[in-house]
């Protein structure tokens, strides 16, 4: 268990939190240099990446895992 600490009105676990993003095509390549692509992304939350699927609904897998080539993650924080 971990303990929790008190940050003013919230309190926090100390549990990082990560945006995992993904390249749905390889024209992402090129485009990513202007700013576009077609992209994915799940959010990594204590041994579990949690991402939406159309027709699935939000879901959870193995964090990194999910289709397509990982662009990068980015540390969003903590809870």
């Amino acid at each position: 268990t971990r303990m929790a600490r008190n940050w003013g009105s919230r309190t926090g676990y100390g549990i990082e939190v990560v945006l995992n993003v993904y390249d749905l095509s390889p024209v992402n390549d090129y485009a990513y240099a202007i700013g576009l692509g077609a992209y994915h992304s799940g959010v990594e939350v204590n041994g579990r990446e949690y991402t939406f699927a159309g027709g699935g609904g939000i879901f959870f897998h193995s964090p990194k895992k999910s289709s397509g080539c990982r662009r990068g993650g980015r540390n969003s924080g903590e809870i």
